[in-house]
Parts: C-alpha cells; structure tokens; sequence
C-alpha cells in the first residue's frame, strides 16, 4: 500500500512538472513566434531601404558610405548618383539617363510633390528641398528608360 501510494504521488508529481514543461514550451513558442515577427519586420523594412525598383526589377546598391553620405547604382547603362543623403535644403542627382521628372513621396506612399526636372548641367540634377519635414522619402525620377525609386532622408 505505501508503495502505491509512493508511486501515486510520483506520478502526480511528474503530471505536474509535465504541464509545468507544458507551459514553458508554450511560452518559449510564443515568444517564438514574435520574434519571427519582428525579424520578418526588420527584415522587410531592410529590403525596403537598401533593394531599389527599376522598371519592376531590384537592382543593388553598389556604394553606401555612411560617412560621406552617398548612394550609388548601376543597372545596365544607368548610373544614379544621390547625394548628400541625408539632405537639408537641396539634392544633387547625377544620372546617366535625361531625367524629365521627378516625384517625391512618404514612405507611405502619399504624393507630397511632382515636378518637371529643372535641367541638368553635365548630367547633374538639383533638386530643391526647403519644404520637406524631416523625415525619410522615396524619391521616384522618370527617365526616358523608366522609373527609378530611391529613398532619401530630409534632416
């Protein structure tokens, strides 16, 4: 009799350390699954900033330097140069293709302001930004090629 009940109350004891481990495992999942979240978040704004669109496919940023603050790209015949970014009240765009326009939009795609490309001197471009809050923007310019997107910070 006292070894069944010695038994019995092992058995219960493992019952309890088994929903004991139960629960944990469930709580480590779940904290699994937001930290998958929050990676598939970074992750998607990552590729969001540093994977741009031209003409429907992504071409890679070939040149980031921080320090100078200068983008750099190179599809095919097209070379964009984008500096400096961050910018305060101007930007200067070296383009190998005519730009025509240009639009500027919020990250959430409202359209702050579209204009004619003023024109360029030696394939340079400049770009006026005295309106602009601070804030990061995607900078869509149309050239006789397509569409290049490329966004740009506003101190």
């Amino acid at each position: 009799r006292d070894s069944i009940s010695l038994l019995t109350n092992q058995l219960n004891q493992l019952n309890i350390e088994k929903t004991n481990l139960t629960n944990s495992l469930n709580q480590l999942q779940l904290t699994l699954n937001q930290t998958e979240r929050e990676r598939n978040i970074i992750a998607d704004s990552l590729a969001t900033l540093y994977n741009l669109l031209v003409k429907n496919q992504y071409i890679k940023i070939l040149a980031f330097n921080e320090v100078t603050t200068t983008v750099a790209m190179k599809q095919g015949t097209v070379n964009l140069h984008l500096y400096p970014n961050p910018a305060r009240d101007r930007m200067v765009i070296e383009c190998s293709d005519n730009i025509t326009s240009y639009s500027i939009y919020t990250t959430s795609g409202i359209l702050i302001t579209t204009s004619a490309m003023p024109p360029a001197n030696h394939n340079r471009y400049e770009i006026e930004l005295p309106l602009l809050s601070p804030g990061l923007y995607n900078l869509h310019l149309q050239t006789n090629k397509g569409t290049i997107a490329v966004l740009f910070l506003r101190q």
